[in-house]
């Protein structure tokens, strides 16, 4: 059984590149208080759900009682998503309360906080990322909302427990293409996971056993010996098209949550650690064709370089597109299933037996090639640094 968590960052929303300042000037203009700041204001929200505050203020005295409402706007999330390359989706009514009016009282610079309340997420809702964009507007006219400063997001961050599975070496974990390889232009692959140790080279994460022009290979291998910057094997090296190399510039940690992202725009590849950039590499140019899904696999046909090494596995994703770093940055612990490009998705939060539902409905099952059953992992949470290993 997942529970739920949430987290609410309160966000400024940019919405122009212009500053207020920018308009003519008002007398007296009405905006939210926390518009002002570069800092988020920070909420956990249980499955008792949860709360937080915004504040409206005017920039002069208030001539007389003035009222104000706030109200859900979409062009607020719009415009915000385009400019953080985020994709956000706006709190379904009902799933949120907010205050139907606001006063000021004559005299006053500020209202009293206004509470926004949230309540926890559905079932169904887990895997979404949603937000509240609100905007601040005047229900009598007596005092004008400022255009950019009146505008506030409150985005929403889940936070998941869930059953997970832990593997003793190579699952060989492998989805069949349901109709035929796959050739995209541009992709995206991600992985979040924990390994307990280093021991070896040639650990594949992932590879898509294509010709020599398409080949997608993501492996544990250099450095081969301890140095000054790297532990043995911690750098999750790249061998891409026509057997080009590119090991990151962040080594991976043992014992520890990671996620790794590969994208490539068909000319060039980037490599990114926990969110981070660590690496370009330029690349023959043209789409790619992936021929299977593997995960966790022997580095070759005759040996398994994994050994006994435990593993932890959560949230694989292949995406036709090329993420961004923000878009990146902003979904390592869950996206929606239904997102744009998204081709294939393993929660891996199944919780029994040895097969992986692709949560798109794309079909791209993932089963063990020796129908390898795990130990099943609980209360692993998506904000845990690290995990006991059972």
């Amino acid at each position: 059984m997942k529970k739920i968590l949430l987290t609410l960052i309160a966000t400024v929303a940019t919405l122009t590149a212009c500053n207020d300042a920018d308009y003519k000037i008002i007398e007296n203009g009405a905006y939210i208080n926390e518009s002002l700041s570069a800092k988020s204001a920070k909420v956990i929200i249980t499955d008792e759900g949860g709360s937080t505050e915004i504040t409206p203020c005017l920039s002069s005295a208030a001539p007389k009682d003035c009222k104000f409402r706030l109200e859900v706007d979409e062009k607020v999330l719009e415009e915000y998503n385009e400019k953080q390359s985020t994709g956000f989706v706006t709190l379904p009514e009902g799933q949120y309360e907010i205050p139907n009016e606001i006063i000021i009282k004559k005299g006053e610079y500020t209202a009293d906080p206004v509470k926004i309340n949230i309540k926890p997420l559905t079932e169904d809702m887990i895997g979404e990322i949603f937000a509240l964009p609100l905007r601040l507007v005047s229900e009598d006219g007596a005092v004008p909302a400022m255009p950019q400063t009146s505008a506030f997001v409150i985005t929403t961050e889940a936070i998941t427990t869930s059953t997970l599975p832990q593997f003793y070496g190579a699952p060989m974990l492998r989805s069949e293409m349901p109709k035929g390889p796959e050739t995209y232009s541009e992709y995206t692959i991600e992985v979040k996971f924990q390994v307990e140790n280093m021991y070896n080279r040639d650990r594949a994460v992932f590879v898509n056993r294509g010709d020599n022009f398409n080949f997608v290979l993501l492996r544990f291998e250099d450095p081969q010996r301890d140095n000054n910057d790297h532990k043995a094997h911690s750098l999750v090296q790249i061998v891409g098209r026509n057997r080009l190399y590119m090991n990151p510039s962040f080594s991976f940690v043992p014992n520890k949550w990671q996620h790794l992202a590969l994208t490539c725009d068909g000319s060039q590849y980037k490599l990114y650690i926990n969110g981070a950039f660590a690496g370009v590499k330029d690349i023959p140019a043209g789409p790619t064709t992936f021929q299977k899904f593997e995960w966790f696999t022997r580095g070759d046909e005759s040996s398994s370089f994994w050994g006994s090494c435990k593993i932890l596995m959560a949230e694989a994703r292949v995406w036709s597109v090329c993420r961004t770093e923000a878009q990146i940055q902003n979904n390592m612990a869950t996206v929606s299933s239904k997102s744009k490009g998204l081709e294939a998705y393993w929660r891996m939060n199944d919780g029994t037996g040895n097969t992986y539902a692709d949560c798109t409905g794309h079909g791209h099952t993932l089963t063990s090639e020796y129908s390898y059953t795990p130990k099943w992992v609980e209360g692993v949470k998506s904000t845990d640094e690290s995990t006991p290993w059972q």
